[in-house]
């Protein structure tokens, strides 16, 4: 690993759907956005890395993120658990969260923004606003001014 990779602090992306997680890199990718981003697909794998327990105790190789973004339907605990267990711990007080979920159930936002969450969005399914999307989590939360890039689906603009 470079040094320049070890300073850059990465995304966590709490996403049980493989195919959407890599959609998400993707979009990561395409907005020039540089910080890595480590997937986990369940609850109490994001509580195991934040925690620091194995397999995540080597802190050079899995540091703290910068920013998480989670679903709210995962296995083994759901995002709003996920929420409520880094809004206990005051050591994540920083830790911006973002739900990126399918859920347009109101109660779902409410809750999600009554423990801690700093952004609801439904997932956006067309690549382009997705990366529109992330471009804007890197701008808010990883001081990040990501560069433009061309069309990202092949598409253009309509």
């Amino acid at each position: 690993m470079s040094d320049l990779a070890r300073t850059i602090r990465p995304v966590l992306l709490v996403e049980d759907n493989p195919d959407y997680a890599l959609l998400v890199q993707l979009a990561f990718s395409q907005a020039g956005v540089t910080n890595p981003v480590r997937v986990l697909g369940d609850g109490e794998a994001a509580i195991a890395y934040l925690s620091g327990l194995p397999p995540y105790d080597d802190r050079a190789r899995y540091p703290h993120p910068a920013l998480m973004i989670t679903d709210l339907r995962l296995p083994k605990r759901s995002g709003l658990e996920l929420l409520e267990w880094i809004r206990d711990r005051r050591e994540f007080d920083r830790l911006p969260v973002v739900v990126l979920t399918s859920s347009t159930d109101p109660n779902d936002e409410v809750r999600a923004y009554q423990l801690g969450a700093r952004f609801y969005v439904v997932k956006p399914m067309r690549v382009q606003a997705l990366v529109l999307t992330v471009r804007a989590f890197a701008e808010l939360w990883l001081g990040a001014s990501p560069q433009r890039r061309g069309a990202v689906d092949g598409a253009g603009s309509a």
